[in-house]
């Protein structure tokens, strides 16, 4: 009897882990770009080495900068 108990327990704790992180996500949710009305749009991180790399869009023109300082404008 006390393993069914302990067993029911569990089950209880995991089902209400699964409603709870189920119910963190939205499909209405909206980018931080669409969100604000800014020139500066941030479309791409990554990491690489150690450094860390933008890609930055203003007024239309895509730019690759580094978390140092620095930027690039790419060209397509």
């Amino acid at each position: 009897m006390n393993k069914l108990k302990s067993l029911t327990h569990y089950t209880l704790y995991i089902l209400l882990a699964v409603v709870f992180l189920a119910g963190c996500t939205s499909d209405k949710s909206t980018p931080i770009n669409e969100l604000l009305n800014n020139r500066i749009k941030l479309n791409e991180v990554r990491s690489i080495n150690g450094y860390r790399y933008f890609i930055i869009e203003v007024d239309g023109k895509e730019y690759l900068t580094q978390g140092n300082g620095g930027f690039i404008e790419i060209t397509k």
